[in-house]
């Protein structure tokens, strides 16, 4: 094609081979095919084909963790799908863009082009893409705390579930079981999503094993919810920090450490995130980090900043409405407090923490509230 006179054909053919290899992580190999695409898809006046290589390119900015560009570009790219009434081409762009929004941390903004995009796949009776969207809502509604919808939603998406990205999505559910200590269920959807272990999707192979870190955590097997979270971080070798499964392995990893208690090794997972830039730290990341550290100087028995660290995650987490990550900050703080020998400060902030727990039907995260809340009360006790 290429020694021919070059055409329409030859740009498809870049635009799909560049894609490709995007999907099989090859994105250093996808820039020059994609670039070409693009230079043919313009001089020919070929927006479909414009559309979808530009889609693909911005991905790679993803996967390398440039989310500003990847931003720009793919909602460049939605654009000219509609004006174009290139509806197949808007929805793969909504949805990679809403794959940078989630890397960002910004869940709301995601929920909010996934309710645009469903009800534009509605209207084509695209139900695959209906139903791969409302999947991929689910890690969402988890971290903003809309449990019950999440579960609403995997209930009626389960029977029609086939594609290897949205049985990954449903994982996320299994996240809702371990917090709210149903570990049987969360079991039950590893199991059955045991085949996605080893994938050869990376990101696929990324989320299990998050789960699974998790539910060995819960569990209380810290030393394999470890392992099984560090099977995760291998794949920065393919993934930017910024993927969300890098940031989540990153965070089970730490506190399976600090449960074992390997302070060493939690000193170790954590220089990761403290020696980031600022624009690959992001929101999440850096409270998550902040709650982490604060729980580890406390550990070793260096006050001076845990105060200030607990302090910046939970607006952190209040800010950009991470309801439950909150809630335990709330909690982790409250306990250092009640250690500290400052009860009365520990009220309020157990006080918001046990209504959040309620409201998530979290009976594991109410136990631990009320322990602290009965030790609180031990010095005055001990005192009459």
């Amino acid at each position: 094609l290429e020694q021919s006179n070059p055409g329409g054909e030859l740009a498809e053919a870049l635009a799909q081979l560049g894609r490709m290899r995007v999907l099989a992580g090859h994105g250093e190999d996808a820039a020059a095919p994609l670039e070409r695409a693009l230079t043919l898809a313009e001089r020919l006046q070929l927006p479909e084909v414009f559309v979808q290589a530009l889609s693909s390119k911005a991905v790679v900015l993803l996967n390398q963790g440039r989310l500003a560009e990847a931003r720009i570009l793919l909602e460049a790219a939605a654009v000219r799908a509609h004006s174009e009434q290139l509806y197949a081409s808007a929805l793969r762009a909504e949805n990679n863009l809403a794959e940078v929004l989630e890397a960002s941390d910004s869940h709301v903004e995601v929920l909010e082009l996934f309710d645009r995009s469903i009800a534009l796949a509605r209207r084509r009776g695209n139900r695959r893409m209906e139903s791969m969207l409302r999947t991929g809502s689910l890690v969402h509604l988890c971290l903003l705390g809309r449990w019950d919808e999440a579960l609403t939603i995997s209930a009626e998406e389960e029977p029609l579930v086939a594609s290897e990205i949205s049985r990954n999505s449903m994982l996320a559910v299994a996240l809702i079981h371990c917090e709210r200590g149903d570990l049987d269920a969360a079991g039950a959807l590893l199991t059955a999503a045991e085949t996605l272990r080893d994938s050869d999707n990376w990101q696929v192979r990324a989320r299990y094993a998050d789960v699974e870190a998790r539910l060995l955590r819960a569990h209380g097997h810290h030393a394999e919810a470890l392992a099984s979270a560090e099977r995760a971080l291998a794949t920065r070798r393919e993934l930017a920090i910024t993927q969300p499964h890098i940031k989540t392995a990153l965070i089970e990893a730490t506190e399976a450490a600090l449960a074992l208690p390997d302070l060493d090794k939690a000193e170790e997972l954590l220089a990761i995130p403290e020696s980031l830039d600022p624009g690959e730290r992001t929101p999440f990341l850096h409270a998550s980090t902040a709650r982490l550290r604060a729980r580890l100087d406390a550990a070793r028995g260096n006050h001076e900043h845990v105060e200030e660290r607990f302090s910046t995650a939970t607006s952190l987490f209040r800010e950009f409405g991470l309801a439950f990550h909150l809630a335990v900050t709330q909690l982790d703080h409250a306990e250092w407090l009640t250690a500290q020998g400052r009860a009365g400060e520990a009220e309020p902030l157990l006080a918001e923490a046990r209504q959040t727990f309620e409201r998530l039907q979290a009976p594991p995260w109410l136990e631990r509230t009320a322990q602290a809340t009965r030790r609180r009360h031990e010095p005055e006790v001990a005192i009459s």
